[in-house]
């Protein structure tokens, strides 16, 4: 009878093993099948041919901050080809889909070429940055950006309402744009400047933005020199003012 039991015991281990198998084959069956696809769809995607699906250049704004909320989330710049192995292993560990490397640099401008990211990415990158779809994060998205509208009150912000981290996008003629993100104190980063002599990275005081009227920049440190005055919009003042 003891004998007989341990046959049974030995038969029932060796299940669980061949059962165990036969889950681990067929997971990297699957993940392999959906490597194959979506590198078929890449190549669709170079040729035109996707079926009408839905997609957005990975320049808007809604990619790019996208971009930024799964960076802060894993707690990496997306720089280098590791990186980008690295966040597709992190997005099959978190949510169990799979986007390959080549994907996630096109998503992030990495590589030249094709530009628009397909819905189906979008979607799964939007569920790994904790959002139910896509649509659920623009929604947040709109959301948020309503709630930081109220900062702005009859074309006026005042820096002593902005929390550290809020972002203020002014424009003045003829076509300068530029994008200032709160150090905290009045004092300001810049994080984009388009068309003006402002460089990524300076940092001045500003105490009021007023819509219609010129933006005065102090303490402004730029290319190694500090206490420079810079004025945006001396013609004319500021002519867009929005919080972001």
């Amino acid at each position: 009878m003891e004998l007989l039991s341990s046959h049974f015991q030995l038969q029932s281990s060796e299940i669980v093993h061949i059962r165990e198998s036969i889950q681990q084959s067929l997971l990297v069956h699957n993940l392999e099948i959906m490597r194959i696809e979506d590198n078929f769809a890449e190549v669709l995607m170079e040729r035109g041919q996707t079926s009408g699906e839905y997609a957005m250049n990975n320049e808007s704004l809604e990619i790019v901050e996208l971009r930024k909320r799964i960076e802060e989330s894993v707690g990496r710049v997306m720089h280098t080809p590791a990186d980008f192995d690295f966040l597709s292993g992190a997005v099959w560990e978190r949510i169990r889909e799979y986007i390959s490397p080549t994907t996630l640099k096109r998503t992030w401008g990495y590589l030249d070429g094709v530009k628009n990211i397909r819905f189906s990415t979008l979607e799964t990158l939007a569920r790994f940055a904790g959002f139910k779809s896509w649509d659920n994060y623009l929604a947040e998205r709109k959301f948020e950006q309503e709630q930081n509208s109220a900062v702005v009150s009859e074309g006026v912000i005042e820096a002593a309402r902005l929390a550290e981290g809020d972002v203020v996008e002014v424009e003045w003629k003829p076509d300068r744009r530029v994008r200032f993100r709160h150090l905290g104190g009045g004092r300001f980063e810049v994080v984009e400047s388009v068309n003006s002599h402002l460089d990524v990275g300076d940092t001045g005081s500003v105490m009021l933005f007023v819509l219609g009227e010129p933006l005065l920049l102090s303490g402004l440190s730029h290319r190694g020199r500090t206490g420079l005055t810079y004025l945006c919009g001396g013609k004319g003042g500021i002519t867009t003012l929005s919080s972001i």
